[in-house]
């Protein structure tokens, strides 16, 4: 321990979230995204920091009023959190390609 950062408490690691917590919080982010007018789908949800919501809407002509009828739907839900809206059709792929390129974990084999 020459340096001194073994042992030690940094930041918050060692910290567990509550799996079941995590999903209730983005469920009610896609609830509440999905029930916004020209909401096609919801594409992906993540938060920490800063919350990114990625969707698809029915015209995109409207995308500006969209993003802020869907920054003002969840906003009650993520307490002062930064919210980053995410429409363009380029963005969706590069988030979609990741998504896929990130290796899915595979249920257990039911004994």
């Amino acid at each position: 321990n020459y340096h001194g950062h073994l042992n030690r408490n940094i930041g918050n690691t060692g910290v567990a979230v509550d799996h079941e917590f995590q999903e209730d919080v983005t469920n009610a982010i896609r609830n509440k995204v999905a029930n916004v007018d020209n909401v096609r789908s919801v594409r992906s949800v993540a938060y920490g920091n800063s919350v990114w919501i990625s969707v698809k809407l029915m015209d995109d002509t409207r995308a500006a009023d969209t993003k802020r009828a869907i920054k003002k739907a969840v906003s009650p839900d993520v307490k002062g959190k930064t919210i980053e809206v995410i429409t363009d059709e380029g963005a969706l792929g590069r988030e979609r390609n990741i998504h896929n390129d990130i290796p899915q974990r595979q249920p257990a084999p039911h004994k």
